[in-house]
């Protein structure tokens, strides 16, 4: 709920709706902070991996630059 901005009161609407248990505002925040601290740590693993190939591949050209492409997510 909270990537298509809805948050809490989303969720507390959509299990309203599809009849299932609500969960509290504590509740909530408990399930969103443990889904950020994962999501952060593949992001970095997904940073890490990346950098890594960038730097492989540097090793292989004669020349000191590598020229690469990234895409960012503007949220």
């Amino acid at each position: 709920m909270r990537q298509i901005g809805k948050g809490f009161a989303g969720a507390f609407k959509l299990c309203s709706t599809l009849n299932l248990p609500r969960l509290t505002k504590t509740a909530y925040k408990s399930q969103d902070a443990k889904l950020l601290k994962v999501v952060q740590e593949v992001a970095e693993e997904s940073m890490i991996k990346a950098a890594t190939e960038i730097v492989e591949k540097k090793q292989n050209l004669s020349s000191d630059i590598v020229k690469c492409g990234i895409s960012v997510d503007g949220t």
